[in-house]
């Protein structure tokens, strides 16, 4: 089967699915002030908010400033999953 969407979502984004249906039942947007979980590096298996994403260039990639229990951290934008409060 396949899932037809409009363009709406943009890399980074996370979309909650009603699998039985295929049908989008949600769309968390990595935007300032989302929920995110931390996949890779150091900080895995954080739950954080997410502040900022703090512009790369060729050579650098886009960073991520997140809060953690009122302490500001570091990682990489591509390292974060939005997973909204519901975890």
């Amino acid at each position: 089967k396949g899932l037809i969407a409009d363009n709406s979502y943009k890399d980074g984004d996370s979309v909650k699915l009603k699998l039985a249906e295929l049908k989008v039942e949600k769309v968390l947007k990595l935007e300032p002030g989302a929920t995110c979980l931390v996949v890779k590096g150091k900080h895995a298996g954080k739950k954080v908010k997410l502040k900022e994403i703090r512009q790369g260039s060729e050579s650098i990639a886009p960073r991520a400033a997140l809060e953690d229990n009122g302490q500001e951290i570091l990682t990489l934008a591509s390292y974060l999953f939005v997973v909204g409060d519901e975890i």
